[in-house]
């Protein structure tokens, strides 16, 4: 992806077909005056958004909510609807759990809907889906901003690559993230 692309030419369509790293949109925020902050999807709708309606959206969460506070964490603490993935929880999930705990999608996911639950419903989940993965029952949903992990999973899914290597892998993705 050409890194000097200007933001303000870009015709909406192209710009929701083409593939951009989080780097790259970053700096077209950068040329718009918008904030920067945010996940990969936050900052593509914060641009996109701007650019279909002129609309400013903020990020999700400001600089002051990331600082951590010094309550500490029980597994009856209920889950808050600002909840991080940071050093305060990995923490607290890994003397729960154990140090092979790693945060993962589906339960960010489970924390983000549900409000209403407490931590041990969090780790509870969390185990749950870790049984399931490890016995082979489980096969995890890519998020829509990890384009590349889905690519690779179903180049490896397709039988007409059947035996390929990874540089193959990412040969074929090089070549159609360069195609719009």
């Amino acid at each position: 992806m050409d890194d000097n692309i200007n933001i303000k030419e870009i015709d909406i369509d192209d710009f929701k077909k083409t593939y951009f790293h989080k780097k790259m949109l970053q700096k077209f925020c950068k040329d718009l005056k918008l904030s920067q902050e945010g996940s990969k999807l936050e900052i593509f709708e914060r641009i996109l958004t701007f650019l279909e309606t002129g609309k400013i959206l903020q990020p999700k969460q400001s600089l002051l909510a990331k600082k951590t506070n010094d309550k500490t964490l029980s597994l009856n603490t209920i889950i808050k609807n600002n909840f991080r993935c940071d050093l305060k929880h990995r923490i607290f999930f890994k003397s729960v759990i154990g140090e092979h705990f790693k945060f993962n999608v589906p339960m960010i996911m489970f924390a983000k809907k549900n409000h209403d639950k407490t931590y041990k419903d969090l780790v509870d989940h969390w185990v749950n889906i870790f049984n399931l993965k490890k016995s082979g029952e489980y096969k995890s949903e890519i998020h829509k901003s990890c384009e590349y992990n889905q690519f690779i999973r179903n180049f490896y899914s397709d039988t007409n690559n059947k035996g390929k290597k990874l540089i193959d892998a990412i040969r074929a993705w090089k070549k159609h993230k360069s195609n719009r």
